[in-house]
């Protein structure tokens, strides 16, 4: 069974804060899944957070990160060295 995913822009300044608990790769359909303290879960495109952090080539996901502190936001670590960043304004504003 596939589960297409739909992707669109919040308006800015609409979200309030809670925080990211975990972060998760969804290898079938190249996006992340992102849980927020409040119960609320999103998907983030790969492609998406590639392109913001300027990501060159086709690297596979190697781990994934949360700032457990402040909850703000996570890494991508990719196989070849690089590394993204993802803010939780990043993951609010791409998300449903």
């Amino acid at each position: 069974m596939t589960v297409k995913m739909q992707f669109r822009k919040n308006k800015f300044g609409t979200a309030s804060f809670s925080k990211i608990i975990d972060a998760f790769y969804l290898a079938a359909e190249d996006s992340f899944e992102i849980r927020f303290l409040n119960g609320i879960v999103y998907p983030v495109e790969n492609s998406a957070i590639k392109k913001s952090n300027h990501i060159k080539g086709n690297p596979r996901v190697e781990r994934v990160e949360v700032d457990k502190e402040l909850g703000s936001g996570f890494y991508v670590y990719y196989d070849d060295g690089q590394k993204a960043e993802a803010s939780w304004e990043f993951v609010m504003e791409d998300s449903p």
